[in-house]
C-alpha cells in the first residue's frame, strides 16, 4: 500500500520466475533446503532474496508420512510499484493516472518472514507407482517494509511503510518420479491476506494464490 497505505499495489509483476533450489541431508532425516535468487532484473522487477528451511519426517509407516518443516525468508525487491511506467505515461489527475504520478518510481519492498509447516503425504504403490499426493498447512510471520520513492504532482514521495502480522498458508499438490533420480512437484499455494483500506473500516482479503511448478534431482 503506497502513498500513506490509500493506493493498493500490484506486487505480482512477474507472472513467471525460476528460483534455483538446493537441498542437503543431514543426519536424523532433517534435510536443509536453500534458495537465492539473484539480483537480476526480470520483469521490471530486481529481487535479492535468499530463503532458507530445515525439515525432517515425524511419522512414517507403510504409504504415509507426516512431516513438520520450519523455513524463512530474507531480502529486497526493487521496481516501479507505485507509480508503474504504463501509469506515469498519462496526465497527472486524469482516470489513467489518479495519483498524480509524474514518472516512473523506483520503489524497495523488504520481504522477511517465518513460519512452522505440517504436512502429510500419501505414496501409492499400485495404481500409480511413485505417485504421492500431499497437502500442507502453516502459520507464518510477516515482517516487511516498503519505501517509496516516487515524484507525484511535482512533489517528491518518501514515506516509509511497515506491516506486521500473522497469517496462515496451505499448500496442496503432487509428486511424480520421472526417472529414478529426476522428480516433478505441481502445488498449488493459498494465503489468505486481509488488508482494511482507508477510509472503510471493514477489511478484506486481498488473498494470494499462485501454482507452483518445479523439477527436482536426487544425487547419491
Amino acid at each position: 500500500m503506497g502513498f500513506n497505505g490509500l493506493k493498493p499495489e500490484d506486487l505480482n509483476q512477474a507472472p513467471i520466475f525460476a528460483r534455483p533450489r538446493l537441498t542437503i541431508g543431514l543426519p536424523w532425516r532433517t534435510a536443509l533446503t536453500l534458495a537465492y535468487l539473484p539480483p537480476i532484473r526480470v520483469f521490471g522487477v530486481k529481487p535479492h532474496l535468499f530463503a532458507f528451511a530445515l525439515e525432517r519426517p515425524l511419522y512414517e509407516r507403510g504409504p504415509w508420512t507426516l512431516g513438520l518443516r520450519l523455513y524463512g525468508q530474507v531480502g529486497q525487491l526493487k521496481g516501479a510499484f507505485t507509480c508503474p511506467k504504463d501509469v506515469a505515461k498519462f496526465p497527472p489527475s486524469t482516470p489513467q493516472n489518479p495519483f498524480g504520478c509524474n514518472k516512473k518510481s523506483h520503489d524497495s519492498v523488504t520481504q522477511q518472514y517465518g513460519g512452522v509447516e505440517f504436512s502429510g503425504s500419501y505414496r501409492f504403490e499400485h495404481y500409480v507407482p511413485g505417485l504421492t499426493p500431499y497437502i500442507a498447512v502453516a502459520g507464518n510471520f510477516l515482517d516487511n517494509k516498503m519505501q517509496v520513492k516516487a515524484r507525484t504532482f511535482g512533489n517528491r514521495d518518501r514515506n516509509r511503510l511497515f506491516a506486521q502480522t500473522w497469517t496462515f498458508s496451505a499448500t496442496a499438490g503432487v509428486i511424480y518420479p520421472l526417472t529414478d533420480r529426476i522428480f516433478l512437484n505441481m502445488s498449488l499455494f493459498y494465503t489468505p491476506l486481509w488488508i482494511r483500506r482507508p477510509p472503510a473500516t471493514d477489511s478484506e482479503n486481498g488473498a494470494l494464490f499462485n501454482i507452483r511448478a518445479g523439477i527436482s534431482y536426487r544425487w547419491g
